[in-house]
């Protein structure tokens, strides 16, 4: 298959790749903007058969200005079972460059596969400079007996 490209085309690719290129070399900084309330991370849904856990985990990244004091972001991390029911949940402060997890491990007594979900509610915490609250969050499934895991997820941002 051929592609024929308009001169149009042409013209506004190379104004593009001028106008970033300039950009770099100046060093131009990209607008700032305030820092607001980062939402929510979300899981999808997985089945969790007796004999395994599920972790899961944020890592807060390190703060903008490295001579700063690491900040404080809100962080609660919940996981439920398919029908929406909470089996797990905590709530608090975590420190930027820190991590934190939660574990539900499955038990004997409930039968067949139990599927289940997560999620990560992430916010800066008040102050005269809140914390960027970047993060990087997984959620894992591990077998029990012998602390393997068997399957990683990465959060979704955007549901």
């Amino acid at each position: 298959m051929s592609r024929h490209w308009s001169k149009t085309s042409l013209r506004v690719g190379a104004s593009l790749v001028t106008l970033l290129g300039a950009l770099a070399v100046s060093g131009a900084a990209p607008a700032q903007t305030a820092v607001t309330p980062l939402g929510t991370q979300y899981f999808g849904l997985v089945g969790l058969a007796t004999g395994q856990t599920v972790r899961l985990n944020i890592h807060m990244g390190e703060p903008d200005d490295p001579s700063a004091a690491p900040g404080e972001c809100h962080v609660k991390m919940t996981i439920f079972g398919g029908d929406g029911s909470v089996l797990k949940a905590a709530e608090g402060a975590v420190e930027e460059g820190k991590n934190s997890s939660i574990v539900f491990r499955r038990t004997a007594r409930l039968a067949g596969l139990l599927l289940v979900r997560a999620e990560i509610e992430v916010s800066p915490t008040a102050g005269p400079a809140p914390p960027s609250c970047k993060s990087i969050s997984t959620m894992e499934l591990v077998d029990t007996a012998n602390g393997r895991t068997s399957l990683v997820e990465i959060a979704n941002p955007e549901w």
